[in-house]
């Protein structure tokens, strides 16, 4: 859960992508950005944009050129001059930086020009697209401070409960058989966790899809159709964790772990279920208690 309230960055707004990169490379399996010497230019709203043919147009200031491996070729295949102009109208667009998809390492002849004309470059063995959705979580995790999670909300006097773990382990079943007993419900399958300008990690549904519950026995409902509006609560201080895995046996466990979010830490459950079973409110409430224990 590869951490001000939620805002959109200001124009004046910049960030160094060497800094802002700086502790996502491995995430983004490169190993080191080629910077030009004396190299230090702020980006202005960064953004990623998918290259799979050699487009200038569209381009705005702060664009992370990912190109695909397709584009290098026809880059190394441009003659000399077009590839210096090329090179040129990306500088005239302040192109931030550029990614060389699926691609052990940066080609020599690019590396020197690109270094002539001060533009920064990395390569990356990931797919275009993958690294296009890698770079948008960054994004929205340093400039909105904003993750995305995939798991299930509920919360319980004021502190909210983030359930994680494969889909179809039983995450969703457990958390609405808990609402009626105390708990409330927030979300289902998108959790975002956003942080407020007193540091705290503040987490709700997607916007978009909040107000739905899906399972595979009722389809997509609408949430207040399960419940009273007053067992229905929008967002909550983020209190713990608790991640569902399914071990090689059939041994239950319960391992208490702390995670990090957005230079948070907090308190991890690691609940390891039989190979062949499914997570239920039970071992939910179980997992609770254990929290409850050490908190």
């Amino acid at each position: 859960m590869s951490p001000v309230p939620y805002r959109h960055t200001s124009q004046k707004e910049t960030v160094t992508p060497e800094k802002f990169f700086s502790d996502r490379l491995p995430f983004l399996g490169i190993q080191k950005i080629a910077e030009p010497r004396g190299w230090k230019k702020m980006v202005v709203r960064p953004y990623p944009k998918c290259c799979r043919r050699l487009v200038t147009a569209s381009l705005r200031e702060g664009a992370i050129l990912i190109f695909s491996s397709g584009a290098r070729e026809k880059i190394i295949a441009l003659s000399e001059p077009w590839r210096r102009q090329y090179f040129a109208r990306l500088v005239q667009n302040r192109t931030a930086l550029l990614i060389f998809a699926q691609s052990p390492a940066l080609p020599v002849l690019l590396k020197m020009q690109l270094q002539s004309y001060h533009l920064a470059a990395a390569a990356s063995p990931l797919h275009e697209s993958l690294l296009e959705s890698r770079i948008k979580a960054i994004i929205r995790e340093k400039i909105h401070h904003c993750v995305t999670v995939h798991g299930v909300v509920l919360e319980l006097g004021g502190r909210g409960i983030l359930i994680t773990g494969p889909s179809g382990i039983g995450k969703t079943t457990a958390a609405m058989q808990a609402v009626g007993e105390g708990y409330a419900w927030i979300a289902d399958d998108v959790a975002m966790i956003r942080k407020n300008q007193g540091g705290r990690l503040i987490i709700s549904g997607h916007r978009a899809i909040q107000n739905y519950i899906h399972t595979r026995q009722t389809g997509i409902v609408a949430a207040d159709r399960m419940w009273h509006r007053s067992q229905i609560n929008n967002k909550a201080e983020l209190a713990f964790v608790i991640d569902v895995s399914r071990s090689k046996d059939d041994e239950v466990s319960f391992r208490l772990r702390k995670t990090e979010i957005m230079g948070t830490r907090l308190p991890l459950i690691r609940v390891r279920i039989s190979r062949t079973g499914y997570f239920n409110k039970n071992l939910l409430m179980e997992a609770i208690q254990q929290f409850h224990e050490v908190g």
